[in-house]
């Protein structure tokens, strides 16, 4: 989550404040390690408001509704005197690295640089168990958070980015696969549409083949040497002319 600090008119973040023992640009440090969780939309505001001395710490951001804080001894500021510190805070969720500017610092604004590093480190190990006749293996994942995630959650999260990233090459085997059945298809019907008396058979094949229901070349594929030679008076000189027909077209 992304945090712009809002607080009174001061000249630049490295400045110091009566009172309070960090400077700004400290307070922005502590504000930025701060780790929030829930469900937010769009840009929120939240606040700071407490009175010395007293240390100031997550617990005491008022957030929307939705939101919550994964440690709140997480420390702010430190008031040595009997001041008022209000801070206006204004965040919003994202992924990665966001670098904020802002184009004028004496409007009391000053954004804060946000590292979205839920997962902060993982780690995995195999291990092998079993006999010697069955030897298996374990896989172990070792998963660090910044608490904004669960470590179901992260397993989870994970696990649907890699079958994403292959889901791709599935999707490239299935248009090949379709594509390859409808080039099939296609072959199929353009053999449909040759009769073998196009095929400039001598009449006895042709005959034969005629009595056993072989009309197409289709049909004629379909059928092996084997198939062909058990036809009555069908001969293997009829199965060579076949074949040479066949290369030819």
């Amino acid at each position: 989550f992304y945090c712009h600090y809002n607080s009174e008119k001061i000249p630049h973040e490295y400045s110091t404040i009566v009172g309070i023992q960090e400077s700004v640009h400290e307070i922005l440090m502590n504000l930025k390690e701060i780790v929030l969780r829930g469900n937010l939309y769009g840009t929120r505001n939240a606040f700071i408001c407490a009175k010395g001395p007293r240390y100031v710490t997550a617990q005491d951001i008022i957030l929307p509704p939705s939101m919550e804080i994964v440690d709140n001894t997480q420390h702010i500021a430190s008031l040595t005197e009997p001041i008022d510190l209000c801070i206006g805070l204004q965040i919003e969720r994202n992924k990665g690295y966001s670098i904020k500017t802002s184009k004028n610092f004496h409007d009391g604004s000053y954004p804060i640089d946000a590292v979205f590093m839920l997962v902060q480190n993982v780690n995995h190990s195999i291990h092998c168990y079993g006999n010697d006749n069955e030897k298996q293996e374990i896989l172990f994942l070792e998963i660090w958070t910044n608490g904004n995630l669960t470590l179901k959650d992260a397993l989870h999260e994970a696990s649907r980015n890699l079958i994403d990233l292959f889901i791709p090459f599935l999707h490239e085997e299935e248009e090949n696969l379709h594509l390859e059945n409808n080039q099939h298809d296609k072959k199929e019907i353009a053999l449909k549409s040759i009769f073998i008396d196009q095929s400039e058979l001598p009449f006895r094949i042709y005959n034969c083949l005629k009595q056993s229901n072989i009309h197409t070349l289709l049909d004629l594929l379909n059928n092996s040497r084997e198939d062909l030679l058990k036809i009555e008076h069908f001969r293997i000189e009829g199965v060579k002319q076949i074949l040479g027909i066949l290369e030819k077209k």
